[in-house]
């Protein structure tokens, strides 16, 4: 007898309702992801609402536009990595005076990825309170605009997937009308290949079957081009 997935939250199910295609991607059970290497290794615990989503998600693609970085179960040092290359890029962005008064994740009220879109958008977490759950999003846009939002990761998704409101900047056709959803479910990060992906500047360039999904300016107005996050075509 198949196995029925595990209850989620409310605000999983929230987001389920205005994303239904992400549903079949739901883990059967927890995915027992190790959140004390994570906690170790970054320095902070990370929202709840994240958490749970990471226990009964891999890593998303939704409308073949936002990569939703979920960390995968025994790689979580490879999801460290990335968001450390995150932090780097930020410090780029502030010395070259794009960064709208925002600072590098560990500083104190530091910028912490936690998705990116396929153009150069940014999502992160603002790291001001002691408590996760209290972290604002911060999204850096492409074209240099900033907006931030005081709301969890979660909430954020349902409310922009349900079109409670736009973000400045995006697509004229994001968010999509039922998006359409993609798996990771190999939740492969960049240090999987074995390449420098910061020195890199095209699908073609990481290798074979792989997908960039993650481009990161190295100036908001993208001179300068850093890869950050790919997967494994299927």
């Amino acid at each position: 007898m198949p196995k029925t997935p595990y209850q989620v939250n409310r605000s999983i199910s929230s987001l389920e309702s205005a994303i239904p295609a992400m549903v079949k991607f739901r883990a059967a059970a927890p995915r027992e992801v190790r959140w004390e290497v994570l906690r170790e290794e970054l320095g902070v615990e990370l929202p709840s609402d994240f958490r749970a989503l990471a226990e009964a998600y891999p890593a998303l693609v939704l409308q073949d536009f936002l990569y939703l970085d979920l960390p995968y179960p025994g790689k979580e040092s490879l999801f460290v990595a990335a968001h450390r290359q995150a932090a780097e890029i930020v410090e780029v962005w502030r010395e070259d005076g794009y960064a709208a008064d925002y600072v590098p994740f560990p500083e104190p009220g530091g910028l912490l990825l936690w998705a990116s879109s396929d153009v150069g958008d940014y999502f992160f977490w603002r790291t001001w309170s002691k408590s996760p759950d209290d972290w604002s999003i911060v999204v850096a846009g492409e074209n240099g605009d900033w907006s931030e939002y005081h709301i969890g990761v979660v909430d954020f998704l349902a409310a922009l997937y349900r079109k409670d409101f736009r973000i400045g900047g995006m697509p004229g056709n994001f968010p999509a009308d039922d998006p359409e959803v993609r798996a990771d479910l190999q939740d492969a990060h960049t240090s999987d290949y074995g390449v420098d992906l910061a020195s890199q500047s095209g699908v073609d360039a990481v290798g074979e079957g792989v997908e960039v999904l993650g481009v990161l300016p190295g100036d908001r107005g993208g001179r300068h081009r850093h890869l950050l996050i790919g997967h494994r075509l299927p």
